[in-house]
């Protein structure tokens, strides 16, 4: 509980949610390319990633799935 009253609850960091959005619809990628085009991202949203959010999301999952789509976008970064 929150102090006022209400629940408490999580929010996924932008990278998170991107790599939950990949694992729950079985996306194949492996670039920003289909995250641009399909999902109409701005590239410039990218520009606050880092290494180390790539790291921390990396550690979260066993997929192979995830792994190669975080491994092609930090490629992509060149993070």
């Amino acid at each position: 509980m929150t102090p006022d009253g209400g629940g408490a609850y999580f929010l996924a960091t932008p990278l998170k949610a991107l790599s939950d959005l990949v694992y729950a619809r079985r996306r194949d990628w492996t670039s920003a390319a289909p995250v641009v085009e399909s999902l109409r991202v701005d590239e410039r949203e990218f520009e606050s990633l880092t290494a180390d959010m790539f790291e921390e999301v990396m550690s979260a999952y066993s997929s192979g799935r995830i792994r190669r789509f975080l491994g092609g976008l930090r490629e992509d970064l060149k993070l």
